[in-house]
């Protein structure tokens, strides 16, 4: 199956969350984005502006597209978990089972997504949802 490759970014100092049209090198270690939010390129140090999280391939039970970065839910459990890539893979912490488990191990109808670690930090410290 092909995934689509398609990026988000969290603009830190304005706390906005948008789509990313276009990722690209400036020089030294900054990052340019374009964006139709601002309609036009950034061009900042990546680290310390923009917060860049990559689609999944996989949408929620809602039709909802899954980020690094998102705070899901799997098959109506309790426990909400983010999302977030490593080894070439996107992953889930599973406190019970206390290891990371791939979010490929499910399919679209089981994953709720709830909202994200940047604009619903509330949610993974039991006080959201």
């Amino acid at each position: 199956m092909k995934r689509e490759i398609k990026f988000r970014a969290w603009h830190i100092k304005d706390k906005v969350m948008f789509d990313v049209i276009e990722l690209g090198l400036g020089e030294g270690s900054s990052m340019c984005v374009y964006s139709k939010k601002f309609n036009r390129v950034r061009e900042s140090n990546y680290r310390n502006e923009f917060e860049v999280m990559q689609y999944t391939g996989l949408k929620d039970k809602h039709g909802k597209e899954i980020y690094e970065g998102d705070i899901v839910r799997i098959m109506d459990e309790k426990e909400k978990l983010e999302v977030f890539w490593e080894y070439g893979a996107f992953f889930v912490n599973n406190q019970k089972l206390w290891k990371q488990v791939s979010l490929g191990n499910w399919g679209s109808g089981q994953i709720e997504l709830l909202g994200n670690i940047y604009e619903n930090s509330n949610l993974l410290d039991g006080k959201g949802e």
